[in-house]
């Protein structure tokens, strides 16, 4: 996926740097069902992996033993419960 950003200015004389990017795996970490389908969703159309945590034992459990995470994303309770 290619996307751009401005470096600096807006509109459309800003000055643009095209970039490219690499899928994620991306732990989502978040007990409410309807928040992390939702999110889940989000993240999965940008093109992303999600690897869900719906406790926090489950971040460590499944994230980070499942190959790793590239980031781990959800509620700061549930994130400060799995001490990491």
């Amino acid at each position: 996926m290619s996307i751009d950003i401005a470096s600096h200015g807006t509109g459309k004389k800003s000055n643009r740097i095209p970039y490219e990017t690499t899928a994620l795996k991306v732990c989502l970490a978040e007990s409410e069902n309807q928040v992390r389908q939702q999110v889940a969703r989000a993240i999965e159309e940008a093109g992303h992996t999600v690897v869900l945590a719906r406790s926090s034992g489950d971040i460590a459990r499944q994230c980070l033993n499942a190959g790793g995470a590239d980031v781990v994303v959800g509620c700061a309770q549930m994130l400060r419960a799995s001490e990491m």
